[in-house]
């Protein structure tokens, strides 16, 4: 048999913020060539121009082309990159369940199996970040909380053999990172820089210290302001 040649054409037009100027995660032309990118990777990637065919898909070339008005004034939010390619591959999968069940199209229900399976495992990726960047947040506003309610440093397990010590937030920005064996490091920023101190754990006396001027730290432009 002779070999196919194909061409498909595929064009829209994507509104960078949904049409509300007051949305964040408006998305970029760069992220956008990114998706389209990364859809036809999702394509050729899952056999979906083959199915599940003996056929083998022997050469392609696939040229993505944005142009627009001006650029998006904000970059696009942690998730808005990944949850394009989700809504991409739902339109591929509303588009193929059209011809389900048609004897005539050979092979869509492989073809929307292996579909199916790239969306299932695009929501458990979104669904994990989202869960962990809840939970990030959640940790951080606890301690806040916990900082303004004592009066005196408590203790938080990091593992088994390192925990931190939390000062009340009355206190200066200070974090003692223990180990249960090995003693403690206490790094304090002040006004002036930071001081860190590194004791072990049978003396009260520091057996070094490091003390930096917050000129010594910071970008030569910050330093002079």
């Amino acid at each position: 048999m002779n070999n196919m040649n194909f061409t498909l054409t595929f064009q829209g037009t994507v509104s960078p913020d949904g049409g509300d100027a007051t949305a964040s995660g408006s998305l970029s032309c760069h992220e956008l060539i990114d998706n389209l990118g990364h859809a036809v990777k999702v394509i050729v990637g899952n056999g979906l121009v083959t199915g599940e065919s003996a056929a083998t898909l022997e050469v392609y070339e696939s040229i993505v082309s944005v142009t627009e008005a001006d650029e998006p004034p904000a970059p696009a939010a942690q998730f808005g990159s990944t949850a394009s390619v989700l809504q991409a591959l739902r339109l591929s999968e509303q588009f193929m369940s059209g011809f389900e069940g048609d004897g005539v199209q050979e092979g869509i229900g492989e073809m929307l199996a292996a579909v199916r399976s790239a969306i299932a495992e695009v929501e458990t990726d979104m669904a994990k970040a989202e869960s962990v960047e809840q939970l990030r947040a959640e940790v951080e506003a606890g301690i806040r909380k916990l900082r303004s309610m004592i009066d005196e440093p408590v203790t938080i397990d990091y593992e088994e053999n390192i925990y931190l010590e939390v000062a009340p937030a009355v206190q200066d920005s200070r974090i003692n990172v223990c180990h249960r064996q090995y003693g403690w490091t206490c790094v304090n920023y002040t006004g002036e820089g930071v001081i860190v101190d590194v004791f072990d754990a049978k003396n009260i006396d520091a057996q070094a210290t490091v003390s930096l001027h917050r000129n010594d730290l910071m970008a030569a432009e910050e330093a002079t302001e």
